[in-house]
């Protein structure tokens, strides 16, 4: 039976939930989300902020029958997952949202969703949705004074943002009663920190204002992986970009100051049949695609894939949605990208 956790304080309450679609025996349960190979047959929705998507009863399987594990992620917009049925409609993993800017208030769900995945059998990760400090005009009208303060204030504020990150990673880690096992660490495995990198800066003005506004981007996203990194406790861990090709070209990340390219990529792209991104047959998109997963070795460095957020299973509620995504690979590779905090000071 799933279970909603609630913290209050240093009090865990744990609340009577719903059996998951299916029941608790994990083949029937699969037999109400039945995997589908992705296909121009699957039903697609429209939402409303211009999102896209298909709609599956089910986890999407690629057309090239490539390896994959099958995941999801949350945040305080899927506000009615259910942890259990993912886990037994095939799901092995589960990306949760710990913070979103320099608001404590902006995500609160992060708790009971960790608490819930885990105890359904998940891999867990964390991740982070980065804001930014936008211009009140035009970039272009900026002049260097003006530039380099808003890169300033920018790299200040991802520096706040990747602080309390931590500090609720830490918090996280801290509830696991593996926390002893492990000689010099602290807390259970977890998949490596996801930094969410989808903002849209300077979109109300021209494309040529967004690519003035590269600098600033890259600065922001390094001053957040540096703060992560440099932290005893997570000393060069790796960090996930979750990103879109159109974001991360419009907004020339590739030029970031840091070398970005050493990171491994979550992609966010919603096709029409749910398939890999790179069997997109639009050149553009498909160009996008190749610039953000392809390294300089012909090495694919998307390991993960956003494919969808209208999954249609495992919620409580009828209509919600589910963030699904894979990890392209086995799962025990998988497995091999868990992390484990280190124990001692931090910075």
């Amino acid at each position: 039976m799933e279970q909603r956790i609630r913290f209050y304080g240093s009090a865990l309450v744990l609340l009577s939930g719903f059996l998951c679609v299916g029941g608790p025996n994990r083949a029937s349960a699969a037999a109400g989300c039945p995997q589908q190979t992705a296909s121009n047959s699957l039903a697609f929705k429209s939402g409303r902020n211009g999102d896209v998507g298909v709609a599956p009863s089910g986890f999407i399987q690629p057309s090239d029958s490539s390896p994959v594990v099958n995941g999801i992620d949350v945040s305080k917009y899927q506000t009615d997952p259910i942890f259990a049925g993912v886990r037994h409609c095939g799901g092995a993993f589960a990306y949760i949202r710990l913070s979103a800017g320099t608001d404590e208030n902006n995500e609160l769900a992060y708790r009971t969703f960790w608490a819930n995945a885990k105890s359904a059998g998940l891999l867990t990760g964390p991740y982070h949705h980065l804001t930014l400090a936008d211009a009140k005009s035009a970039v272009h009208q900026l002049g260097k004074a003006d530039l380099d303060a808003l890169i300033e204030r920018n790299k200040l504020q991802s520096i706040a943002q990747a602080r309390m990150f931590k500090e609720r990673l830490t918090e996280l880690l801290s509830y696991d009663p593996l926390a002893d096992q492990v000689p010099r660490t602290y807390g259970g495995p977890y998949l490596p920190a996801a930094l969410d990198v989808t903002e849209t800066p300077q979109a109300k003005y021209a494309q040529a204002d967004q690519k003035q506004f590269s600098p600033i981007y890259g600065a922001a996203i390094c001053a957040w992986v540096k703060e992560f990194r440099s932290d005893d406790r997570f000393k060069d861990q790796p960090v996930i970009l979750f990103t879109k090709p159109v974001i991360f070209g419009d907004y020339q990340l590739a030029n970031a100051p840091c070398d970005l390219s050493q990171l491994k990529v979550w992609i966010s792209y919603h096709g029409r049949t749910g398939d890999r991104p790179q069997t997109e047959t639009n050149p553009v998109a498909r160009k996008a695609i190749e610039d953000l997963c392809v390294t300089s070795n012909q090495e694919n460095r998307c390991l993960f894939e956003q494919y969808t957020s209208y999954g249609g299973f495992a919620v409580f509620s009828a209509g919600a949605g589910l963030d699904l995504d894979r990890y392209v690979g086995t799962l025990d590779s998988l497995k091999s990208m868990l992390q484990r905090a280190q124990a001692g000071p931090s910075k």
